[in-house]
């Protein structure tokens, strides 16, 4: 089986950050929006920490903004 290439196994902040990524681009959540971790990890059902790992990815990706003592919001 040549031309295939391995899989990496993704993890669950990996996987958070495609679905949050999505519902951006998507439209699901409007310029400005804030992201509620809590809320985000309920809906999710994983940790705050999987979330806020997810959210420090999509900033590096510039699709949202994190603003100290304020929240993340969509850009």
């Amino acid at each position: 089986m040549s031309g295939l290439s391995r899989l990496e196994p993704q993890t669950l902040t990996e996987k958070a950050a495609m679905m949050l990524r999505e519902s951006i681009l998507a439209g699901n959540f409007s310029h400005g929006e804030r992201l509620i971790v809590a809320k985000i990890a309920q809906q999710l059902r994983v940790n705050r920490g999987t979330v806020r790992g997810a959210l420090k990815k999509l900033r590096t990706e510039g699709l949202v903004r994190h603003k100290p003592r304020q929240g993340t919001f969509v850009i």
